[in-house]
């Protein structure tokens, strides 16, 4: 708001009467900790009153916690909400969990974990059984050597996505 009043946007005697307490929360990016219990509190509330919560793998856990979650709160909980929906014998799996939260989040802990310059970005993926979009490849930008790994021209996520395939 004090970018508003600056720009006179807002008025200013209005703003110094609602800013008697300021706080600053960091996003939920910066709160890694806080993923997974906001997660399983947000999915217990999208449950029909009375179910047993699921359970929530560490494979899944680690894919929460890698995710951005540029939306904060509000994305996790319609993640919850999706996942509420798509259970697997009780559990949260990575299929569970909205495309662009599974397909984004698989790949920085593989890059590391395995030699992928023998098979295409496009291959991984298939082979992971990811639906991904030109929004969940986002990695390239959040990850610059990703596409080099992949055998792929580092000249932008649109180029990259075009030569894989991935643009629909």
């Amino acid at each position: 708001i004090e970018d508003l009043v600056k720009r006179g946007l807002f008025r200013e005697d209005l703003f110094f009467r609602l800013n008697v307490v300021s706080l600053r929360v960091k996003p939920l990016r910066e709160r890694q900790e806080d993923i997974v219990p906001l997660f399983a509190l947000l999915l217990g509330r999208s449950l029909e009153p009375g179910s047993q919560l699921p359970e929530i793998p560490a494979q899944t856990q680690a894919i929460l916690k890698s995710y951005e979650w540029s939306g904060n709160a509000e994305e996790l909980e319609n993640a919850a909400a999706f996942a509420a929906q798509s259970l697997k014998d009780n559990a949260v799996v990575k299929e569970s969990l909205p495309p662009k939260v599974a397909c984004t989040s698989i790949l920085p802990g593989v890059l590391e974990s395995e030699p992928m310059k023998a098979r295409s970005l496009k291959a991984f993926l298939v082979a992971e059984g990811a639906e991904c979009d030109l929004k969940a490849v986002e990695i390239s930008g959040a990850h610059p050597s990703a596409i080099r790994s992949f055998g792929l021209s580092g000249v932008g996520k649109a180029g990259a996505c075009s030569r894989a395939g991935l643009c629909f």
